[in-house]
């Protein structure tokens, strides 16, 4: 006769108890990382000079600058070509880098615009 066992007493076993544990922590990480990408927006690549058109039209709402890299939001939607997609889309969060030439003439502009 065959050794059956009720769940709870397969639950006692070590090895249940550690694939249980595994499975647990999965989609405990699974949840932490849908949570933490739903609070950063996708950004999307624009030009240089797409940054300076759009702050020189005042549709730079707020801009964050790490080393070169710059990323933002806009006061209103652009159409741009984003990659992989046929039609332009319209997005509101972007990021683009500065040449490294760039001076303090970028923070001028930005505090003239009121860009926070």
């Amino acid at each position: 006769m065959a050794d059956t066992k009720t769940p709870t007493e397969m639950m006692k076993s070590p090895r249940m108890r550690i694939i249980s544990v595994v499975l647990i922590f999965i989609v405990f990480l699974y949840m932490w990382n849908q949570f933490f990408q739903m609070g950063n927006p996708e950004r999307h690549d624009i030009t240089y000079t797409q940054f300076i058109q759009e702050l020189k039209a005042g549709n730079i709402k707020s801009v964050t600058i790490k080393k070169l890299q710059v990323t933002g939001e806009f006061d209103k939607e652009i159409n741009i070509q984003v990659t992989g997609q046929k039609k332009p889309a319209a997005v509101k969060t972007f990021q683009t880098y500065l040449p490294s030439f760039q001076g303090e003439d970028l923070l001028k502009k930005l505090e003239e615009e009121k860009v926070v």
